[in-house]
């Protein structure tokens, strides 16, 4: 009797194992063919949506939310094997595991490298014309003083102004720009609709021109 409660009782252990193996079996042929299910249907989606080149934003729209509700239609299940879907193409859409950062051209690199160059000269001659602008206030304004105390005594002499072109230097005035460190020419013309004279000074006249004859300055004194 004991031994028949034995071998009952080791079959049936055996019977239960085989049993289990059956049950792992079933689960295994269901979602292998969940995930065959999930193949046919994305096959259906690609078929109905074609290559995906071209597509507008709205279509591919379309597209990533029939592909997410067919993904949840699978309670979000892991793919058994990786590999079959690694190369699944989605229309519309590639892979960003997949995308390489496209190397920089030669020209791109040297297209960068003069716009921060001219970025720091802008800058740089934006605060040198800051800490400058007194002293080319001060050089414009002697000039203009010169110039209108040698217009005021030629009227005196000939009861008109005197006025000529664009020049660094004019006897009848006898003013000499080359003395002066941030301007080079001046000019005196007539001015209508005042009936007066009028005076232009060329030289540091904004950021760029201030830069420049501050350095110029610099490398006199050297």
């Amino acid at each position: 009797m004991a031994d028949n409660d034995s071998l009952e009782a080791k079959y049936g252990r055996r019977k239960t194992t085989e049993s289990q193996n059956n049950n792992q079996s079933n689960n295994t042929q269901q979602e292998t063919k969940n995930d065959s299910g999930f193949v046919n249907k994305y096959g259906d989606l690609k078929n109905q949506y074609g290559s995906g080149e071209n597509l507008s934003q709205q279509s591919q729209q379309n597209i990533r939310r029939n592909i997410a509700e067919t993904l949840s239609e699978f309670n979000s299940k892991k793919f058994k094997n990786n590999d079959e879907y690694d190369n699944v193409d989605i229309p519309g859409m590639s892979k960003a595991e997949d995308a390489t950062p496209k190397k920089e051209t030669l020209l791109v690199k040297f297209l960068k490298a003069v716009v921060i160059l001219l970025i720091i000269l802008v800058v740089a001659c934006t605060v040198i014309a800051f800490i400058m602008r007194d002293k080319v206030n001060l050089e414009g304004a002697e000039i203009i003083d010169q110039i209108n105390n040698a217009e005021a005594m030629y009227y005196s002499f000939y009861k008109r102004y005197y006025y000529f072109s664009k020049t660094s230097y004019d006897s009848t005035l006898g003013i000499d720009m080359s003395i002066y460190k941030y301007f080079n020419y001046y000019e005196v013309k007539n001015n209508d609709e005042t009936g007066n004279y009028e005076i232009k000074l060329y030289g540091a006249t904004n950021a760029f021109t201030i830069t420049y004859h501050t350095i110029k300055a610099f490398l006199n004194k050297r």
